[in-house]
């Protein structure tokens, strides 16, 4: 999805989630693993891209929250439009689809998980509009939501 967690990471924050009550000194291999490899890419952005991580942060943060993209912008201190463009150019996506994918990897989480419906997943991570919700996931996911229960 263009996430600023790139795929590789997703294993190991699964993997993390996986071993941490049971098994404190792996996680802290997997955590520390995750930290130096995060930090690694971020000393490898080219510091125009570096721009836009406030406003990266802030979305993964509140994603649930409907911030402005031109908060977003003063937060990394330039223009909206500015934002926008360095958003597609590293990212792929504007700051809202950017948004909108956090908010779908949440509820896909939260749906596999069984302990929410489909219409509680769907508006704890901040969607209002049910129906643009189902119509979003399924083209981003490939699946209905339904479809990850069953999985």
């Amino acid at each position: 999805d263009g996430g600023y967690i790139r795929d590789g990471f997703h294993a190991e924050l699964d993997e993390l989630r996986a071993c941490i009550p049971h098994e404190p000194v792996r996680m802290f291999c997997v955590a520390y693993t995750l930290v130096e490899r995060l930090a690694r890419e971020h000393e490898e952005l080219p510091s125009l891209y570096r721009k836009i991580l406030p406003a990266v942060r802030e979305i993964e943060r509140n994603y649930a929250d409907e911030c402005r993209v031109s908060a977003l912008a003063t937060l990394c201190c330039m223009s909206e439009s500015g934002l926008r463009r360095l958003f597609h150019e590293y990212l792929g996506l504007s700051p809202v689809d950017y948004r909108n994918a956090v908010r779908l990897r949440r509820a896909k989480q939260l749906i596999a998980g069984g302990e929410y419906s489909i219409a509680e997943a769907a508006e704890q991570v901040g969607f209002s509009n049910l129906s643009f919700f189902y119509r979003l996931y399924k083209r981003r996911v490939g699946c209905p939501p339904g479809e990850e229960r069953k999985a």
